[in-house]
């Protein structure tokens, strides 16, 4: 077991545990905020016909000379066409077809013109404006052609792309496998949000908070709960869900107090104890093991430590195991905007704020003084974290600083 590790290097370990998905193929629906897990390459040109982009007449622009409110051309309509439909006439000087949005553009026709321009009388339309050829024409394969790349492997699907996949008649796509994990929270303190808490307890938000994190991640959680502060119970929680998912998350119980009992429930286990205790702060109590070939990760019970050690620590082991390399933490230089007059013994973590201005500088603000290992409302207006180093004298504003997001 190392003991005091850089954050660096608990990173590289819990990494090296984890195991690469593997793929399934689903259809559209279930894809949904799934992680692209093969290339796609466009299997048909799009759009795959000529098209037309509004309601109008197709026609011949050369027609279209001298065309003028005060001076229509008349053409004679030999067809209509809704969406959906097609004309099998071909359009030749002197005559349209009338077209609604998205249908093909029959043979012989050069341009569109819009409805708006023109006007209907018996079976003929009065053209008021003068085109150009190939105006409001949509070409064929004009947004992609049948072999283009459409896709890239690792691309996280959303609605965007989930559209664009119909849109190109591709019904089931090979996703990455979701790793299971289970999340257990420890200590005698802790509560079930919607109950009556007894003088001294408290209501258990780690559950909660590593739960949809590790949701919004792409993994599937299979298993929440609480647990006190006894080691046969641990175990029992642990064994009983160990088999059942890829990794474990607990949090408490992974510091030095007379309760804290995670290392020596592992121990008790037959796990693999591959490190204790991070230098950094908040969540340096944190314990790395690996136990029937499946990583625990013992977090802090404080919550805004748990939550911190989490992004830190834990994201480029997520971005591996669901195959999603979007996930962070990324690393930016940033000009700090208030002061922290805070002596840093030991390497922090500090909730920040970041915008990137008009020349694309990040800026960066400290978001609360209070950041306090229990306070997790600290998290509601930051989407950073600012590394201070260790042996840090304090910080002022417009100087330089390395931010995680």
């Amino acid at each position: 077991m190392i003991r005091n590790v850089e954050l660096e290097t608990a990173r590289r370990l819990v990494l090296e545990k984890g195991r690469p998905p593997g793929a399934e193929k689903v259809g559209l629906l279930e894809a949904h905020g799934r992680v692209l897990a093969e290339n796609i390459c466009a299997p048909m040109d799009q759009p795959s016909f000529n098209r037309s982009p509004l309601d109008g007449y197709a026609l011949q622009a050369a027609d279209t000379r001298g065309a003028a409110p005060g001076s229509p051309v008349i053409l004679e309509v030999i067809d209509t066409v809704y969406a959906g439909g097609c004309s099998t006439k071909e359009v030749t000087g002197g005559t349209a077809v009338c077209l609604m949005t998205g249908s093909p553009i029959p043979e012989g026709a050069d341009c569109v013109i819009r409805q708006e321009n023109t006007r209907a009388v018996q079976g003929r339309v009065e053209i008021i404006k003068e085109l150009s050829r190939w105006e409001n024409y949509c070409f064929k394969g004009e947004y992609s052609h049948k072999g283009d790349a459409i896709l890239d492997r690792g691309e996280l699907l959303r609605a965007a792309e989930i559209g664009v996949l119909a849109s190109l008649g591709i019904a089931a796509v090979p996703v990455y496998q979701k790793p299971a994990a289970a999340v257990i929270s420890t200590g005698d303190e802790l509560v079930e949000p919607g109950t009556e808490p007894a003088p001294g307890r408290v209501y258990s938000s780690n559950c909660y908070t590593i739960a949809c994190r590790l949701k919004e991640c792409g993994v599937k959680v299979v298993s929440t709960g609480i647990v006190g502060d006894d080691c046969g119970d641990i175990e029992r929680a642990v064994a009983k869900v160990i088999d059942e998912v890829d990794f474990v998350i607990t949090t408490g119980g992974a510091s030095v107090g007379e309760k804290d009992l995670i290392m020596e429930t592992m121990g008790n286990l037959g796990a693999e104890i591959i490190f204790w205790k991070i230098k950094i702060k908040p969540g340096s109590p944190a314990l790395f093991s690996v136990l029937k070939g499946k990583p625990v990760i013992s977090l802090s019970g404080n919550p805004f430590a748990a939550a911190a050690t989490f992004e830190l620590l834990l994201t480029p082991f997520l971005e591996k195991i669901t195959g999603n390399g979007s996930l962070g933490p990324n690393t930016l230089r940033a000009v700090l905007q208030n002061d922290f007059n805070k002596k840093s013994p030991l390497r922090r973590a500090l909730r920040g704020h970041f915008v990137q201005d008009d020349s694309g500088k990040a800026l960066v603000e400290i978001v609360d003084r209070d950041q306090s290992p229990g306070n997790l409302q600290v998290a509601l207006n930051s989407n950073c974290f600012i590394d201070i180093q260790k042996g840090s004298a304090g910080l002022k504003r417009g100087e330089m600083v390395y931010i995680y997001f």
